[in-house]
Parts: structure tokens; sequence; C-alpha cells
């Protein structure tokens, strides 16, 4: 029995030791839904640092640690056929490629995640699969793909009852049909988004829907001209600016810095354009009380004048000028400047406010190339002609200045770069 004793201590040491070994090798393997978690708080994380600061560079290292705990948890979920999980997580990764501007790999995991949460039978998460597919496709101005998966994120979303994700397809769409110039179908869409907006719990929904408005507003508002009524379109500019109020007093609240500071360069410029609105009203005016020469019967009686671009010496310019030069500087010193289009149209007028004419039909013509640039990029003719619409103000005040400056070959030359960048139907000359 003593000889027997010594074998049975033995496998009941190498029982014992496997028994205690087993849990050790589960427990090597993380829970993919705790990893996931995991990945879901560190992406989120760095998706507060940039509505902070802006500065994506240093989060590199996290995207990545991210990335590689969903592709592990994604593995293990689709192993264990946790299919609705799985979606999740593919969105989630995506997500990690989408935030720097690998678009290609995005949308294929956007796709792959679309088909899992078809698999799940899950409608809501087949909406936000195809919502996040279809802004990802409008980055790489794949439009016509985008307004359809974004139109079908919507009827998903309302079929399945699930109100976040269908703020979030609503807010997809609304930008895609104002990249399209879509006006009308954008406002309809965003008046949607907006009772949508306020059931949702987290407030950038909100300021999403606020900010989707003000831009078909100020889009609206300043197309004005001398033939079109001047307070539709103020009360336009003046909505706009309150909603880009109201969106700022909520990141403030929250605390993001990098959005604040671009939403009031948004709000500058729509401030700007009040201006501008104000003083073609003040003209319209003066001429309409003015003498019977501002009517002239024949050719000998038309007043010339070969002033092309008017001093700003208004005070209201002025007040804006002072105004810009703080909000360019706050950017400047923070690192939130980004150099578009739109900026250099801005720093532009500001350097024209300055009396710097030279430096101002510069940044003007920069601001034209950079459109143009941004257009060889569209897919189709149409895409073209809606891009190119929002930005015909640049081509005009370059124009202007050009005339000013009596270089009437390169003044011409933009002209007729405009009119083949813009459908008639979208033109001045056509109402």
């Amino acid at each position: 029995m003593v000889v027997m004793a010594k074998p049975f201590g033995h496998l009941l040491q190498a029982g014992g030791l496997l028994l205690w070994l087993a849990p050790a090798a589960v427990l090597a393997q993380p829970n993919p839904l705790a990893l996931q978690q995991q990945a879901i708080q560190r992406l989120d994380a760095v998706v507060a640092h940039i509505r902070r600061t802006g500065e994506r560079q240093s989060q590199a290292v996290q995207l990545e640690q991210a990335r590689a705990d969903l592709g592990l948890s994604n593995r293990q979920l689709a192993q264990r056929g946790d299919q609705r999980a799985l979606a999740l997580g593919l969105i989630k990764q995506g997500h990690t490629f989408r935030l720097q501007g690998q678009w290609p790999m995005a949308i294929q995991l956007y796709q792959d995640a679309l088909g899992a949460a078809r698999r799940a039978a899950d409608g809501g998460l087949q909406s936000e699969s195809l919502a996040w597919k279809a802004l990802a496709e409008s980055f790489r101005q794949e439009r016509g793909q985008a307004l359809a998966d974004a139109t079908e994120a919507v009827r998903l979303a309302e079929q399945a009852g699930s109100t976040d994700q269908l703020a979030l397809a609503l807010n997809t769409l609304e930008g895609i049909q104002i990249d399209q110039g879509d006006l009308t179908a954008a406002a309809a869409t965003i008046n949607r988004e907006l009772a949508v907006a306020a059931r949702v719990r987290d407030p950038m929904a909100m300021v999403y829907a606020l900010l989707g408005r003000q831009s078909v507003l100020y889009r609206q508002g300043s197309k004005c001209d001398y033939k079109v009524a001047f307070q539709a379109c103020k009360q336009n500019l003046d909505q706009a600016r309150a909603d880009l109020k109201a969106s700022i007093q909520i990141l403030e609240r929250l605390g993001y810095t990098y959005l604040i500071t671009n939403t009031r360069m948004m709000e500058q410029a729509t401030e700007g354009e009040l201006a501008m609105l104000s003083s073609r009203e003040k003209l319209a005016t003066s001429l309409q009380q003015s003498s019977p020469a501002f009517s002239p019967k024949d050719a000998s009686r038309v007043i010339v004048n070969e002033q092309f671009v008017s001093p700003n010496t208004d005070k209201d310019f002025r007040i804006l000028l002072q105004q810009s030069r703080q909000v360019l500087e706050e950017a400047r010193l923070n690192n939130y400047l980004e150099e578009d289009a739109g900026m250099l149209y801005l720093r532009g007028n500001i350097k024209s406010f300055e009396g710097d004419a030279k430096a101002a039909l510069d940044l003007y013509v920069q601001a034209v190339d950079m459109v143009e640039r941004d257009r060889r990029k569209l897919r189709d003719e149409r895409s073209r002609g809606a891009f190119s619409e929002g930005q015909l103000l640049y081509y005009n005040t370059a124009i202007l200045e050009f005339l000013q400056r009596r270089q009437y070959a390169e003044a011409f030359g933009l002209l007729e770069r405009s009119r083949s960048r813009v459908s008639p139907i979208c033109s001045p000359a056509a109402g």
C-alpha cells in the first residue's frame, strides 16, 4: 500500500497541476466583450482629445492599440458566432481607420459590420453601419453611393425605432444633401434631425443638427443680391448665427475647445455676411431714392464708375476686422488653423479690410486654386457642379480684385473658369 501511495500522490499532484493550469490558460485569453469595451473607451478618449485640441498625431499609438484590441476581440466574437457584438466591434474598428483618413479600410469594415448586423437581424446596427459607410464614401467623393446608403440608413433606423442611430443617419444624409446642393431636401431632413436630436442623450447630436441647419441657412442667406428680398436673407443669417451661438454654448459645457474655435470662425463668417448684406441693402435703398440719373434713358446718361471694390470704411466692417483677427490669432496660437479654401478666403478678407489689396488677391486666388484641386477629385459632373456652387463667392471676389487692378485678361479668364464650374441653374444670372 505504501508502494502504491507514492504513485497515487504523484497522480494527485499532476491532476492538481492540470486543474491549476487550465484556468490560467483560459485567463490568458481575454474576454472578447471586455476587450471590446476597453478598446471603445480608448477610442472615445481619442475622439474627446481631438475635439478639445484638434491634434491627432499624438493619438496614433492609442488608435493602434484600440485597433489591435478590436481585431482580436472581433476574431473571438466571430468564432463564438456573436454577430451583434461583432457588428459593433467592426464599426468601432472602422472608426480607427476613419480617424486617420484611411477611407477604403474604414468602408470595408463598415461593410463587414453591415453583414454581421444583418445576420444578427439588428436593424439599428445595420443603420449605424450604413450611416458611417455613407460618411466615409462622401469623403471619397462617392456621392451617389453615399446618398443611397444614408437614405437606407434612415429607413432602417426608423423601422428599428432606434433614436440614437436615427439621429446619426439623418445627420449623415443632410450633410450629403448639402454637399450636392439640394438645400430643400437638406432642410426637410434637418427639421426631422432636430426633433430626434432633442431626444438623444449625447448632446453632440444637437450640435450636429444645429450646425447642419446653420449651413443651409447661411447658404440661402448669402445668395442675396440686389434682386432678392433683403429681409428674408437677413432672417436666414440671423437664425444661422443663433444656431452657431447655441452650438457654442453646448460645446463650452463639454469643454471641446477646438470645436468651439471652429464654430466661432463660422460665426465670424456669418457676421461678415450680415455686414455685407447690410451694406448692399443701404446702397440699394440709396439708389432707389436717388435722382433719375440712376435710371438712365439712354447711354449718354449712364454714370461710369471704374471702382470694382469699395473701400471698407463702414463701422461694421471695422468691428468685423477686429473680431476676425482675434479668432484667427487664437487659432494660430493653439494650432487649430487648417488651411482650407474657406480659411484662405477669410484671411483674404482680413487683408482687404486692412487695405492690403495685393495680399488679399493672392489669398483669394489660392482659395480658388484649392477649390479647383478638390474639384478634380470628384467623379461626376453633377458632383462637381454642386461642390463648386458654394465656392462661387471665391471666384467672384478674385474677379473683382483683378478688375480693380485693371488685370482684365486674368479677370475674364477666371470668369470663364467659374462659368464652367457651376451649372446655369446655380448661377447668379439664372435668378
